[in-house]
């Protein structure tokens, strides 16, 4: 069974001030998340997050999305390990591939499905203080690298951005739940299940 929340995302394209004020705003309301888009060239996500984090009391909030073709698994775990803290446990963390990377003179890792998978792996075994060789494909880490801090939940909720076939196979097995990015066709929901 599927749960319904409502939520509101925002693009990264303001002042700090105005980030400030929109969560206060919602705050106000009953939404159960709360998210910033992780586009390029805007700001990134975890900047918008962190300025945010104090004026929004109940609702979850993160990414939707960052691209580990932007942003390094380590990166991610150590931005959202301090989004949990500022949220008192309420962040959660989204991948995906990222959209017109090229575009933006970004390189897409390869192959992207394996650097999803990879990227998540790396990122629960670095807030789960897992600290042996990681040798994927895309990612490889040596033994003895840990996060030198506290975090306040060894794992957070995982979403996986996609429109795709092979990706939305992919978060069928590994996310906590996903994002039909770039949708607003509600027929693509049954298509997407069948997919997950």
């Amino acid at each position: 069974m599927m749960r319904q929340e409502t939520a509101i995302a925002f693009q990264t394209d303001k002042t700090p001030a105005d980030y400030r004020a929109l969560a206060a705003l919602v705050d106000q309301y009953p939404f159960d998340v709360v998210s910033v888009y992780g586009d390029a060239p805007f700001q990134p996500s975890f900047d918008a997050l962190m300025l945010m984090a104090a004026h929004l009391k109940r609702a979850r909030i993160g990414p939707a999305c960052v691209s580990p073709s932007r942003l390094s698994p380590i990166d991610m775990a150590g931005s959202v390990a301090l989004l949990d803290h500022l949220t008192d446990g309420r962040s959660y963390l989204g991948i995906a591939r990222g959209a017109w990377l090229a575009r933006h003179g970004i390189r897409e890792l390869t192959p992207p499905i394996a650097a999803i998978r990879e990227c998540v792996e790396v990122v629960n075994r670095l807030l789960s203080g897992i600290d042996d060789a990681y040798n994927g494909q895309v990612f490889q880490i040596e033994a003895g690298v840990r996060l030198p801090y506290s975090v306040r939940r060894t794992h957070v909720p995982i979403l996986i951005g996609t429109w795709g076939h092979k990706l939305g196979a992919l978060a069928g097995e590994i996310a906590d739940e996903v994002k039909l990015g770039g949708c607003a066709n509600p027929a693509m929901i049954s298509v997407m299940a069948g997919w997950i």
